[in-house]
């Protein structure tokens, strides 16, 4: 895989693509360019009250550039808006497009420890225009050790199918959590190895875009309609990025613009802006 210089790589993630260099054809590879970087991203928790020493390993295995036929990719699909009230059941549901025929060798779950459940889901077509569901490509619980699930052989996956997938979550604390970087934060991701690679099946978005995630559907199940969730944003702190206590409180007020609106409103965000669809036209029915 030919990566950006900001690529982030989940180690489970590349446990898999180290599990496929056995499972897919021989032609296949993920390609890495001189000069590019690859950062692996550790996640650890420390449950005893002394510091510890954590340790992280991982071989890649290589192949003739010769040998390449086809260069594989790696999906990584990352939900930005995320919001569980305290004390509180929550949901998190994204959305992308198959923007080409690919072949599926591999899906992972990425939650943080509110995580109770996880599903992803193929679908026949876009979820806003009815879309069915045809399919599970993951599903599971587990939030620190997930497995991965290997196809063998590849699944198939065909252009104008989707993939959907859910997190459920359980709020134990007595204050809200938001989407961030750090553990006090949630994610929810789906992650998974193809084959051929592009750059739009990389990171959702339309062939030829550099905007990550436009493609995305993010499929809330709130009330607030088109005029409603401007209303909540124009007054937000305006902040979704981040992570860690001291921005927890305005992430959460600037994402819960997004959850709390309806799916025909949260699955066009996309295509908010100046020039763009307004808003304000937007209903929930």
């Amino acid at each position: 895989m030919k990566l950006g210089q900001n690529f982030l790589a989940d180690p489970n993630l590349l446990d898999a693509i180290v599990r496929d260099a056995e499972l897919a054809p021989d032609d296949v590879a993920l390609e890495i360019e001189a000069g590019e970087v690859l950062v692996m991203n550790f996640h650890m928790l420390n449950l005893t009250d002394h510091p510890i020493r954590a340790c992280y390993k991982q071989n890649l295995y290589s192949i003739p550039d010769a040998q390449v036929k086809q260069e594989a990719g790696a999906m990584f699909y990352y939900n930005s808006f995320v919001t569980i009230p305290p004390l509180r059941h929550g949901t998190a549901t994204m959305a992308c497009p198959v923007q080409h025929d690919v072949n599926l060798g591999d899906a992972l779950s990425h939650m943080h420890k509110r995580g109770v459940g996880y599903k992803a889901v193929l679908l026949d077509g876009d979820p806003l225009s009815g879309g069915k569901e045809i399919g599970t490509l993951y599903e599971g619980t587990a939030w620190d050790e997930p497995r991965v699930r290997i196809e063998t052989p590849a699944r198939k996956l065909s252009a104008g199918q989707w993939i959907k997938w859910s997190c459920e979550y359980q709020n134990t604390e007595d204050r809200a959590i938001a989407q961030g970087q750090q553990t006090t934060d949630e994610m929810c991701m789906f992650l998974g190895t193809y084959w051929p690679r592009s750059d739009a099946m990389d990171f959702c978005m339309p062939p030829g875009s550099e905007n990550w995630y436009s493609s995305s559907r993010l499929l809330s199940q709130g009330t607030m309609n088109g005029a409603q969730f401007l209303e909540c944003w124009n007054k937000s702190p305006q902040k979704l990025s981040g992570g860690g206590p001291d921005s927890s409180a305005e992430r959460y007020a600037s994402q819960r613009c997004f959850t709390e609106s309806c799916s025909n409103v949260s699955g066009r965000i996309a295509d908010f802006g100046p020039g763009k669809l307004d808003p304000t036209t937007v209903k929930c029915d």
